[in-house]
């Protein structure tokens, strides 16, 4: 388990909460286990003959008394000591860890690996009082090892023990609610009897958490994109196949007749795929609006949902880019959420300072090092920062309640009460303020006032609030350190999308960044214009069309369907096929041939359809040319779906390496959707290619 959290550690950022700490444990424990060399550098008293233990015993014993202030140097007294001195050499250990939390996260760890059960809880509340001292109601490296252990336990089938990590991780991990609930199939069977409770604190915490709110809106709108963006691709790339050979065939009669016919389709065809260099975006608007006139008219009904999945792809990019800016771990509104949830790190606040530097005007980032400060002790400092803060946001509530939180601390409660009563004029129901402002009439004696105001809080925010005051009850029924007095000021969603998202988070260089050369180079805004412009008059003109014969019966051979040449023009016979029955005079033997081409074309299309509908089931039938209907709509979405799954499962960044009983449900009924459509198809090309076969032969 040491090397465990020695390896996720190492994925870590550097200048999250703790790091510092876990590193020079790290380095402390390393130094007493090489002082003691113990067989393959591991002590397990149950790996270990007798003289081995009075070995390592006698060892321990020679240390001189400098090494007695290490928690390491009990841990191992006990841990080979006997039973009846081993509970005095561990209290001893967690006396000595304490106000270091580092060395706290690592006797949890020692603690869990070597079986010790119930020295592993007191090791973790220990920490947990460590952190709330510090002012930090979480730590991510801290849940980060354990939701990954807890994964790691539930693959290999132990879920009641990853369940119990899991609950601990939680307390180190509060805005990890999204996380935790999307690996919750990680439980099951287990989980299906507490899926009403957890479905009812996710909905609470969707609405209060921002950190789930924004996950929760950023994986909705992934597989809402990747639906459509299926939908899309399926649309364009089947139509494509059927009627790009009809707008190609113009552009090889326009060519001299002395060229080739060979080098004529050649040139076309390498000429019209070169235009995908300008972007697929820009390829798939100029082929739709080609093909769309060679249509039917159900076909264009149906289309039409391409055309507009292709306006929307714009406006998704706003969507997107947004979403990314919002839940990057080291985005602005991160740091932000780790300077209010988190404890002081050094590296932290240096790395926020120079994000100022570099972004001046983002309040967010003054807001950051605000908090850093203040639980620091730098109060100069933390003012310094909230002014500027206030300067940029001045109606922001976060803005005002962390600035009445800097001088709630420095003892000036006329002055901070001041400021939280204006954070609530700006937002009359905000938790935080209501909290803060009850501790200051508290301070000020206005008993009925203060539980007044701090009951409404609870009442906004009961989860966080109630967790707050239960946490101080229990670690510190006597005196509350100085930053557990007040709560720091979080954004909740409503909060969030009223007065920061459009402010701070969303931002345009940003999307043209992320947008790119997409449209050739024309902005997202002017290419949803020009896209609905396009959609518009490509609609406007069907309306207004008079001729309503197919143009596909000018264009094709009549026997075996031939295109792209200059015979079939007038729908004769393509050159191929005349080429093949011009020297043919016997009536008998030219039918016969007339039926043999026929039925070459015939399995030809067949097989293409088939092969369509394997690789994509319900392409086959706009490919067929069937009337589009709600059967083959609903394949095209169940096809969508489950590609989906396949993708989330085998190619995304979560794609699951252990498979668990759970994931076979989904998986069962995704791989059996396409095997029958394998199966099926497979069966029907081996029919055709029989009866053509057999044709031949008769």
């Amino acid at each position: 388990m040491v090397f465990f959290s020695l390896q996720v550690y190492a994925e870590t950022p550097e200048h999250l909460f703790l790091s510092d700490h876990v590193e020079k444990a790290l380095h402390e424990q390393h130094h007493f286990i090489k002082l003691l060399q113990p067989p393959q550098n591991r002590i397990k008293p149950s790996e270990l003959v007798q003289e081995e233990v009075s070995l390592l015993m006698n060892r321990l014993e020679a240390l001189d008394d400098s090494y007695h202030e290490s928690c390491w140097y009990y841990y191992y007294m006990g841990l080979l000591a006997s039973e009846i001195n081993r509970e005095n050499n561990f209290k001893l250990s967690l006396s000595k860890a304490e106000h270091k939390p580092g060395n706290l996260w690592l006797l949890y760890i020692a603690f869990s690996s070597d079986g010790f059960t119930g020295w592993d809880e007191q090791a973790l509340n220990s920490l947990e009082k460590e952190l709330l001292i510090l002012g930090a109601e979480q730590s991510t490296i801290i849940s980060r090892l354990m939701v990954h252990y807890a994964v790691l336990e539930a693959s290999n089938g132990r879920t009641q023990n990853a369940e119990d990590i899991f609950t601990r991780a939680r307390r180190f991990g509060s805005d990890d609610n999204f996380s935790f609930y999307l690996a919750s199939w990680k439980f099951f069977p287990q989980i299906l009897l507490k899926m009403p409770h957890v479905f009812q604190t996710y909905g609470y915490s969707f609405f209060t958490s921002l950190q789930t709110h924004l996950k929760t809106l950023s994986f909705t709108h992934g597989i809402i994109r990747s639906f459509l963006f299926l939908t899309l691709l399926s649309l364009a790339i089947t139509f494509l196949i059927k009627y790009l050979p009809f707008v190609l065939h113009k552009l090889i009669d326009s060519f001299p007749f002395s060229i080739p016919y060979t080098v004529k389709v050649f040139f076309v065809i390498i000429a019209y795929m070169s235009l995908i260099s300008f972007g697929i975006l820009p390829f798939f608007w100029l082929s739709s609006v080609l093909i769309y006139k060679h249509l039917s008219k159900n076909e264009k009904a149906l289309y039409t949902v391409a055309f507009i999945i292709m306006c929307l792809i714009p406006l998704d990019v706003h969507i997107q880019s947004f979403l990314l800016r919002a839940t990057n771990p080291e985005g602005i509104l991160n740091v932000y959420s780790r300077s209010v949830h988190e404890g002081y790190s050094e590296r932290a606040y240096a790395s926020t300072v120079l994000s100022i530097s570099k972004d001046p005007d983002n309040h967010l980032l003054h807001l950051s090092a605000a908090n850093y400060s203040l639980k620091s002790g730098n109060f100069s400092a933390a003012v310094s920062h909230v002014e500027k803060a206030l300067s940029l946001r001045s109606d922001d509530p976060v803005v005002l309640t962390t600035a009445g939180n800097i001088f709630f601390l420095k003892n000036d409660i006329e002055r901070a009460l001041k400021i939280y009563k204006k954070a609530l004029e700006a937002n009359p129901d905000y938790p935080e303020a209501l909290y803060n402002a009850g501790q200051c009439l508290l301070r000020k004696l206005q008993t009925v006032d203060a539980m007044e105001m701090i009951n409404k809080a609870v009442k906004k925010s009961s989860d966080r609030l109630n967790a707050f005051i239960k946490t101080n009850d229990m670690f510190f029924s006597d005196s509350v350190p100085l930053l557990r007095r007040i709560i720091f000021a979080d954004y909740t969603p409503e909060v969030f999308w009223s007065s920061t998202a459009f402010k701070s988070i969303y931002n345009p260089a940003s999307v043209s960044s992320y947008w790119g050369m997409a449209f050739l180079g024309i902005p997202p805004w002017w290419s949803f214009v020009i896209s609905l412009c396009v959609l518009v008059l490509i609609i406007f003109r069907q309306i207004q069309s008079s001729s309503k014969r197919p143009l596909r019966e000018f264009f094709e051979c009549r026997y075996c369907g031939q295109i792209l040449c200059r015979s079939c023009k007038d729908g004769s016979l393509c050159s191929r096929c005349s080429d093949a029955v011009k020297f043919v005079h016997n009536e008998y033997a030219l039918d016969k041939l007339h039926t043999r081409i026929a039925a070459k074309s015939h399995l030809t299309r067949n097989i293409s359809c088939y092969f369509a509908d394997i690789v994509f089931p319900g392409t086959g039938y706009i490919l067929r040319g069937e009337l589009f209907n709600l059967k083959t709509g609903n394949l095209l979405i169940i096809t969508s779906f489950f590609y989906i799954m396949y993708y989330m499962f085998f190619f995304s960044e979560k794609a699951y390496v252990h498979f668990h009983f759970l994931h076979l449900t989904v998986l069962i009924p995704s791989v059996g959707y396409s095997l029958y459509f394998l199966f099926k198809y497979a069966r029907l090309i081996f029919k055709e290619i029989s009866s053509y076969t057999h044709s031949l032969e008769v």
